[in-house]
């Protein structure tokens, strides 16, 4: 247990975010948030595992963040009991001793419904980030098993879709009635939100589309993730007489198209091996041993890999829809177009800008004569090269002005 934060005195407002304490795109993106905001706002976080609680204020170093108090809990979070007297008691402590002003629900996952009920009972304004798909199905990737993106929307078929063990546990076949039973909770909770955020309108509508009339769509504000970014221009124009080079970088697993990676590396090998294999990250098993690997990297490591390897496209394989998509903007920003999955959010700002080429990623032999065909166009390829930047893109600084701005329509 740590010291205790007295804020009974200060001028500032007080925030109270809750989320996951998990490693990963949403812990970085609210590292990125509470720092961006400075000092304008008391901001609290409250990080979430199955088993602990614990309360955090940001600390002296950039993006780290200092322990007020934790609790261990007497019985431990799961999905199947989305109500908690141990925790609506602890949120309910942490409003009352530190006089929160606003809570922000940055991710349910690892958190109860309480929430909900409390900040409407204390009439205290509650924000609701859409960071992925968990809102519309446990699933959270929206990935039927079939490996198909359902898009929210169940498939036919009656296996167990894609589902993270590490959180879930067994919750039976999600289509013959969890999701179901999810969705009416939600339905039920949502009401209650004072204002969606999310990253894109992709994903804005897609949870209207599925949640109906428990969202109100004008609650929607659409603010994407802010980047600190210089332009580069790292990419390696084609030729006829050296290979083409492929970047994949990020969480390589199935989710994000390990397969499909595999089977374009196995269709070049078998046709005209013309094809340069580069990866960076954490990568599954099906794509070691294959191309060059840089390993693990931080993501102020990605300027330099850009700068060594000098990619013609970066890869983004994704088979969900996602929300956003940082491996785009990171890309756009060494100056290098992508060949990505045509769906989702990161098929919305491609179509949009250019930078890229939207394919079908599970026809491999389409997609691999589309890599050819704009390989061989060298208008077509500096073309895509030109509009692959950051223009328009939003600084950290940036966003947390969009969030502020948000905010002190409810903190006045």
């Amino acid at each position: 247990m740590g010291k205790t934060v007295d804020v009974s005195q200060s001028s500032q407002k007080n925030i109270l975010f809750l989320m996951p304490e998990v490693p990963g795109g949403v812990m970085q993106s609210h590292s990125d948030l509470v720092y961006g905001l400075g000092e304008d706002y008391q901001c609290l976080t409250l990080f979430a595992q199955r088993n602990s609680l614990r309360l955090c204020k940001k600390s002296s170093q950039w993006g780290e963040f200092e322990t007020i108090k934790s609790w261990d809990l007497k019985e431990a979070w799961t999905f199947n009991q989305p109500h908690s007297k141990e925790h609506s008691h602890i949120y309910n402590e942490i409003i009352e001793n530190f006089k929160i002003d606003l809570i922000h629900l940055r991710h349910l996952l690892t958190h109860t419904l309480d929430i909900f009920s409390l900040a409407k009972s204390k009439n205290i304004p509650l924000f609701y980030s859409i960071h992925d798909f968990y809102t519309l199905c446990p699933s959270i990737n929206l990935i039927d098993d079939n490996g198909n993106y359902c898009a929210g929307i169940c498939t036919a078929s009656l296996g167990q879709c894609r589902i993270e063990d590490l959180w879930f546990g067994d919750l039976g076949i999600l289509k013959l009635g969890t999701r179901n039973s999810w969705l009416e909770l939600l339905r039920e909770a949502l009401p209650t939100v004072t204002q969606f955020i999310t990253t894109s309108e992709y994903a804005k509508n897609l949870v209207v589309q599925v949640m109906g009339s428990s969202v109100d769509p004008k609650k929607f504000a659409i603010i994407p993730h802010g980047r600190n970014f210089n332009q580069k221009q790292f990419s390696s124009i084609p030729g006829t007489s050296k290979p083409l080079k492929l970047f994949f970088y990020g969480n390589l697993n199935s989710t994000k198209g390990s397969s499909e990676i595999k089977k374009l590396y196995d269709f070049d090998r078998n046709n005209k091996n013309i094809l340069e294999f580069h990866f960076a990250g954490t990568i599954d098993a099906e794509l070691a041993g294959i191309g060059t690997q840089h390993g693990p990297y931080k993501r102020d490591d990605l300027e330099k890999l850009f700068s060594i390897i000098r990619p013609c496209f970066s890869g983004i394989f994704s088979m969900t829809g996602e929300t956003y998509c940082h491996t785009l903007t990171e890309s756009w920003a060494a100056g290098v177009p992508v060949i990505a999955n045509n769906i989702g959010s990161i098929a919305e700002r491609v179509g949009k800008q250019g930078g890229g080429v939207l394919v079908n990623i599970t026809n491999t032999a389409s997609l691999y004569d589309e890599l050819l065909k704009t390989s061989s166009d060298s208008a077509l390829y500096l073309q895509l090269k030109n509009n692959a930047n950051i223009n328009g893109e939003l600084s950290l600084k940036e966003m947390a002005l969009s969030y502020q701005n948000i905010f002190q329509e409810y903190l006045r």
